[in-house]
This record gives structure tokens, C-alpha cells and sequence, in this order.
């Protein structure tokens, strides 16, 4: 384990730097997937587009639980770094891989059982289902080869290296762009396999990268050991992941269940305004590209120096973060001051759908700095090993803060009222966030100092 960067020295700010601008790019190239499938899967037709819109949910909901299982190997992997025990850095790899692989064969097993009843629930009808099976059957079979790799990248992210998981993310989407028209058109004496390509291209592109993953995880950083774990080894491994992995992927499962009910709200004003807020969600998802980016990055620096037992630097890390989410919240709210009309009308040529995407997107971002704040204080309890109070404060803050400023604001202004209460929602829970981090430290600074010697935090 000599090839992971050690960040409890040197500048938090520089490391903060240095590993959140290769990530740019990689998460940019996770949003690409879906945008790339969509667009192209789209011009078969209609009733294509809808089947590949119904398996959104059911993507995002096995995209959680891979988010949950990477968080929890990439949060315990970075703390027994700190701790310089590389024996449990390989030993939790391997372990969380192994775990990942069984999850991801039950979940495409009990998938595969159950495609008809599901997509039913869901509302597709029956004249849709062969598209939908046809997607989701090869989708389940191989879904390991989409999990396997998004863990994996969190494992190399752990040893401070954020350079080759970006490339390895960017290679996948850009082979997906490739592969998606030659397989869903047809090219020479490829035939025109519809959305079935889709799948396969998506499928393909993943299985490469994460197979060189795979093989620089065993040979570049020498995380796998291949050897017979003991049980106890392998089980205390499983539950130190699973205990940052299940509230994580029960925290990713609410942002979708919020936007729907924010959906439902907005529902009652009509189409124009479903529309508007549909356009603004994915201008306001480009502008949180890069904090998405920085929030990745601090489970290893928070979680490395967490495990040396140094607090004095993770206080640093929040503060260095806290600091560049205020200053890129108030520079996307000026932005949004000049620009959110030129941009809306590119969305939209109907100027009632114009004007409701320009209040949703300046009044969402009137509290875009504190919204950063509050969603990275969920990456950093996750980090110092409070997956708990993670779940908890996102269970505050996205659900019952964020719905409820909604409603009042609405029960007051109506839609314009609605979205400031979503702009303000994020000046209550980052507040909140602030105060109880700083609680946090504190309260492993009195435990620390308590034990007599190098003892580190809990």
C-alpha cells in the first residue's frame, strides 16, 4: 500500500483542491450515460423513449444502493489508511467487493422474477412491457458489471488518487456515446439492434472500464488480497460497511421520493409549471456538477485524517469546504441574476414556461450556499464514522425541511411563494449542519483528550 497520497499533511485546502478537479470531469461523465441513452434511444420513437423513462427509477434505486456500498467501503478504506493499517485496507477491498457482488445477485435475480409486476406498479401498461423486458432482462444480468465499478472507484478515491477513477469514468461514457448508435442503428455488418442496443452499449462501455479498475485496484495499488479470509476478518468488514452503506443508500433513496412530492405541489398550477420546474431541475443539477465533485472527495481526506486522529484537520476540511460553498452559492445566484432568462429560453420558446423556469431557477439558488453546506455535512458525518447522524440530518434536511418551507411558501405566495420557500428551505438545515458538525469535533476533542496517549476518535 504504497501508492495511496497521504493526506493528513500538508495543505487541506491544496489536497481539497487537487482531488476535487479530476472529479469534474467524472461526474460529468456519470450524468452522461443517462443523457446519451436518452437522447439517442429517442429517436426510435415514442414508445421507446417511455420505456427506457419507466427503468429510470429502478436504475436510480440500484444506483443508490451502489452509492451506499462505495461510501461505506470508500469511508472505512480512507480511516484505516489514516490509521496505517494497510492488512485491513486490503482485507476491507476485497470484503466489500465480494459483499457488493453477492447484493447485486440477489438484486438481479429478485429483478429479473419480478419486471412485469413492477413496471406495472409503476404505471406502464401492458402494450409496454416487451420493450421494458427487453431492456431490463440483459440490464439484471449484468447489473454487477454496473455496481462493481462505481464501489470500486470509491476504493482508489480513499487513497487520495481522484485522477485515474475521472479517466476511467470518462473512457466508460465516451465508449457509450460510440457504441450507442452503432448498436441501437445498426453500422456495416452491425445490425440495428433498438433498444436493446441501448442496454448493451451501456453495458459494454461499463464492463471495460471497470474491468481495468478491477486490475488496477489488484496490481497498481495492491488492495486485493486473494487469500482465504478468516470469518471473523470478513464479517467485521461487512458490518463496518454496512453500517455507512445502508443509511447512505436509504439517504439517496429520499432525494428522489422528495423531488417527486416537490412534482406533486407544483402539479396543482399545470402543465406550464411541471415544465418549468422539470427545465430548472436539470439546469440547477449542471451547476451542482462541481460541489457534487468536492462532495465525493471528502470522505478521503476527512476520513484519512479522522483515522490519524487528526481532528484539527478535519475542523480544516469543513471549514475549507464551508468557505467554497458559500463563495460558489452567491457566484451561481449573480450568475442567475443575469443569465437565468437567455438560458430558459433555451429550454423553452413558450414565454409561460420561460417566465416560471426564471423564478424557480434564481430562487432555488438564493440559497444554493447553505444548500451545499448542508449536503456536505452528510458526506462528512459518513466520513468520520456517524453514518447515523448522516441519515438523520438528510432525513431533516431534504423531506421535512425542504417540503415544508415549500408548503408554507406556497400556502403564502402560491407557486412564486412555493419556490422561495425551496430557496430558503437551504438556510435552516445548513445552519443546522454547521452547528452540529462543529458538535461532532467537539465531542471526539473531549474523548480525546480523555484517553490518556495517541488515542485517536471513535
Amino acid at each position: 500500500m504504497k501508492r495511496h497520497i497521504d493526506l493528513t499533511r500538508g495543505s487541506v485546502a491544496k489536497h481539497l483542491t487537487l482531488l476535487t478537479l479530476p472529479m469534474i470531469g467524472g461526474i460529468f461523465a456519470i450524468m452522461a450515460y443517462n443523457l446519451t441513452d436518452t437522447y439517442f434511444v429517442s429517436r426510435l420513437g415514442t414508445e421507446e423513449l417511455a420505456a427506457i423513462t419507466f427503468t429510470f427509477p429502478v436504475v436510480m434505486v440500484v444506483g443508490a444502493l451502489a452509492l451506499g456500498m462505495g461510501m461505506g467501503a470508500g469511508s472505512c478504506i480512507s480511516r484505516a489508511l489514516g490509521a496505517g493499517d494497510f492488512h485491513r485496507v486490503r482485507r476491507l477491498a476485497t470484503d466489500g467487493l465480494v459483499l457488493s457482488l453477492l447484493i447485486v445477485a440477489a438484486v438481479g435475480f429478485l429483478g429479473l422474477l419480478t419486471i412485469d409486476p413492477v413496471f406495472m406498479a409503476l404505471g406502464a401498461k401492458a402494450e409496454q412491457l416487451p420493450l421494458i423486458r427487453e431492456y431490463m432482462v440483459l440490464w439484471y444480468s449484468f447489473v454487477a458489471v454496473t455496481v462493481l465499478p462505481m464501489v470500486g472507484n470509491h476504493m482508489i478515491r480513499a487513497t487520495g488518487k481522484t485522477v485515474l477513477p475521472s479517466l476511467l469514468m470518462i473512457l466508460g461514457a465516451l465508449l457509450n456515446v460510440v457504441l450507442d448508435p452503432i448498436l441501437i442503428f445498426g453500422w456495416g455488418p452491425v445490425p440495428s439492434l433498438g433498444i436493446y442496443g441501448a442496454v448493451l452499449a451501456t453495458v459494454a462501455s461499463r464492463f471495460v472500464s471497470g474491468a481495468i479498475l478491477l486490475w488496477m485496484l489488484a496490481r497498481h495499488y495492491g488492495m486485493l488480497d486473494l487469500t482465504r479470509p478468516r470469518w471473523h476478518e470478513l464479517l467485521e468488514s461487512w458490518k463496518a460497511m454496512l453500517q455507512v452503506a445502508i443509511p447512505t443508500a436509504a439517504t439517496e433513496m429520499l432525494m428522489p421520493a422528495s423531488r417527486a412530492l416537490l412534482v406533486r405541489l407544483v402539479a396543482r398550477y399545470g402543465v406550464f409549471a411541471v415544465a418549468a420546474v422539470g427545465a430548472g431541475m436539470r439546469i440547477e443539477q449542471f451547476l451542482y456538477i462541481v460541489p457534487i465533485a468536492m462532495g465525493t472527495c471528502l470522505i478521503p481526506l476527512a476520513g484519512q485524517n479522522w483515522g490519524a486522529a487528526r481532528l484539527d484537520r478535519v475542523r480544516r476540511v469543513r471549514t475549507c469546504s464551508a468557505a467554497f460553498d458559500i463563495s460558489y452559492g452567491l457566484l451561481s445566484f449573480l450568475l442567475a441574476l443575469v443569465a437565468a432568462g437567455p438560458i430558459a429560453r433555451q429550454f423553452s420558446d413558450k414565454p409561460e414556461v420561460v417566465v416560471q423556469i426564471v423564478w424557480y431557477v434564481r430562487a432555488i439558488l438564493l440559497g444554493s450556499a447553505l444548500h451545499h453546506v448542508g449536503v456536505h455535512t452528510g458526506y462528512l458525518f459518513n466520513a468520520i464514522n456517524h453514518p447515523g447522524w448522516a441519515a438523520l440530518f438528510n432525513a431533516l434536511r431534504m423531506p421535512i425541511i425542504m417540503i415544508l418551507c415549500a408548503w408554507l411558501g406556497m400556502a403564502l405566495g402560491d407557486l412564486h411563494g412555493l419556490f422561495l420557500g425551496l430557496g430558503i428551505a437551504p438556510v435552516f438545515s445548513g445552519a443546522i449542519g454547521l452547528a452540529w458538525f462543529e458538535f461532532a469535533i467537539r465531542r471526539a476533542e473531549r474523548k480525546q483528550a480523555a484517553v490518556p496517549g495517541p488515542a485517536g476518535p471513535e
